[in-house]
């Protein structure tokens, strides 16, 4: 009996497979094609089963299925050299135990494989993962990124889809909130349905959008405007920053999520049943819980089951990568072509410490394109403060806090951005909490008090803005023998 059966044309990781499970009593069968791989799991049913997306035959996620009809409670490995996150959502969300990126590590594979016969000890049958309803992938948005970090939200959005729970994900401004929102959307079961999303920074359309309201109409009498909850029916409702919502339409968003009901009085609105609520935020929630800001009741049922978006500092591993995309992206737009990307470019990329996160990096991508001359993307293209001759950094913002906001907007506005007031915001709390840390030479409590914030809020935004106070700001060091990046 094949205790692993290894569907891959790749001999390799067969022999990888050898060597992780040989103190595991499990003999390991090659199969180098999904035909023969079909018919050796069909003769003898294997423990675990390690299949490559990209066969010679056939699709490896189209193989799975087979399997999977085959035997619902044949555990499978999935395995992939590609950089696709789609690959990562739906092999989660079909039902695979694990996916794993070449090159494979022997421990790695070890590890995955006893965790996995673990699994199987303390269970009589796998739970069944249904298929939602089917999306064009060739038209779906992506997540970009191969690091550990961008995997785990890849995971946690197979695995999500298809469970119809309220969803919080979290992460700083610009990380992709409400793409990770829309994946979920995607791949759930209500993906032909609407994807609604309100933004909840906007106090004074929130209470009319997320309740309804009635509208004067000069022609007919008087119309009710449906809300946001009644649009969204049969779909999917996002609720962006959330923790922006006053504390009396935090009461009327946990009586439609709990109790189900209109929070005005008589009027229909859909059950939960027909309505999946996503939630996003950048602020801490825990934090306010604590000082009053955010009701309980909401927290906990909002925080109950989350995802963590990256900011981007912490995975610039995908840096090259999304590069890549949006040059890819913006290049079309522009109908203009770059084909190289400079290492004194990318080393200024890695820099940088990207306050407003992926969202960002897209602007400045689009920007050096504008700026571009010839076949490759020289630093002189990027923006002043990326290549560091502006306050890019806390100490240059400290040394001169002014910014030329006439060429702030222009440049804004020469990268089509829609966050103008939210870049030119944090652009001026970093001079603002740069000067005045300056002056307390470094004191956050007496800074705090001088701002008239609380010293978490003051936390929360250096932490947002990448300021470190007392110590200096180490950035990774660009990888050697990196010379161009082929787009």
């Amino acid at each position: 009996m094949p205790g692993v059966l290894v569907i891959d044309d790749d001999p390799s990781l067969a022999a990888l497979a050898r060597e992780a499970v040989s103190d595991l009593g499990l003999n390991v069968v090659a199969a180098h094609t999904g035909a023969s791989g079909y018919t050796t799991a069909l003769q003898q049913i294997p423990d675990v089963i390690l299949l490559e997306v990209a066969l010679p035959d056939e699709p490896g996620l189209s193989l799975f299925e087979r399997l999977h009809a085959l035997d619902v409670k044949i555990p499978m490995i999935v395995v992939t050299a590609g950089n696709d996150s789609r690959i990562a959502i739906e092999a989660m969300r079909l039902g695979a135990f694990d996916l794993l990126l070449k090159p494979i590590q022997v421990s790695d594979l070890r590890q995955c494989v006893q965790r996995l016969l673990e699994t199987r000890a303390l269970t009589t049958s796998a739970v069944e993962i249904r298929a939602p309803v089917e999306a064009d992938p060739t038209a779906s948005p992506v997540l970009v990124g191969r690091s550990a970090p961008m995997q785990q939200v890849c995971k946690a959005i197979g695995r999500l889809a298809t469970q119809d729970v309220t969803v919080l994900v979290r992460g700083e401004s610009g990380v992709g909130k409400e793409l990770t929102a829309r994946l979920i959307h995607q791949y759930s079961r209500r993906a032909a349905g609407p994807f609604v999303a309100l933004n909840c920074v906007m106090a004074s359309e929130v209470e009319a959008e997320l309740l309804g309201e009635q509208r004067a109409s000069s022609t007919k009498a008087d119309r009710a405007r449906q809300s946001c909850l009644q649009r969204s029916a049969g779909g999917t409702l996002f609720l962006d920053e959330v923790a922006e919502l006053s504390l009396s339409m935090q009461s009327a968003l946990v009586n439609l999520l709990v109790d189900q009901a209109s929070a005005r009085g008589n009027e229909a609105t859909p059950p939960l049943s027909e309505v999946r609520v996503i939630a996003a935020t950048s602020r801490d929630l825990s934090q306010l819980l604590a000082t009053g800001q955010f009701r309980a009741d909401l927290f906990y049922h909002l925080n109950a089951t989350t995802i963590e978006v990256p900011p981007l500092r912490e995975r610039l591993d995908d840096l090259p990568a999304l590069v890549n995309h949006y040059l890819l992206r913006h290049m079309q737009q522009l109908k203009k072509r770059v084909s190289r990307l400079a290492p004194q470019t990318l080393e200024a990329l890695r820099r940088y410490p990207w306050p407003g996160n992926v969202r960002e990096l897209e602007g400045v991508l689009r920007e050096a394109l504008l700026n571009a001359s010839g076949p490759v993307l020289l630093p002189e293209f990027l923006p002043a403060a990326i290549r560091g001759e502006a306050s890019a950094t806390p100490a240059a913002a400290a040394d001169d806090a002014s910014t030329d906001w006439n060429a702030f907007v222009q440049a804004e506005l020469r990268t089509d951005s829609e966050q103008i007031h939210e870049h030119a915001v944090a652009q001026m709390e970093m001079q603002l909490l740069t000067l005045v840390l300056k002056h307390t030479d470094g004191h956050q409590a007496r800074a705090a008090k001088l701002l008239g914030i609380t010293r978490t809020s003051l936390r929360s935004k250096l932490r947002a803005l990448g300021i470190v106070v007392g110590r200096t700001v180490d950035v990774p060091a660009v990888e050697e023998g990196v010379e161009a990046l082929r787009v």
